[in-house]
């Protein structure tokens, strides 16, 4: 009867505790409204390392950011670090 309490309770949470799908960042939706990032990903994506790049979002001084890295075993790379704006 644990078990089973226990898988009711584990779906139950996991139910209510998703996020809805729309992403909603700088008071917009980023990849869509965003023209500067939509043109830094298309840059990354006609790069030579677009199987190792990646963008990835945070919060720094309580303000979204966009940090643009890769995962290349042999390069060398400085992360660029924008804002909303693009700054």
């Amino acid at each position: 009867m644990k078990k089973v309490f226990s898988l009711f309770c584990t779906i139950l949470f996991s139910a209510f505790s998703c996020e809805k799908d729309t992403i909603n960042v700088c008071s917009v939706d980023p990849v869509e409204d965003l023209s500067w990032l939509q043109s830094r990903i298309r840059l990354l994506e006609q790069s030579s390392l677009e199987n190792y790049s990646y963008v990835q979002q945070a919060e720094l001084l309580q303000e979204t950011v966009f940090i643009f890295g890769n995962c290349c075993p042999f390069c060398l790379s400085v992360r660029p670090v924008y804002n909303c704006q693009g700054k």
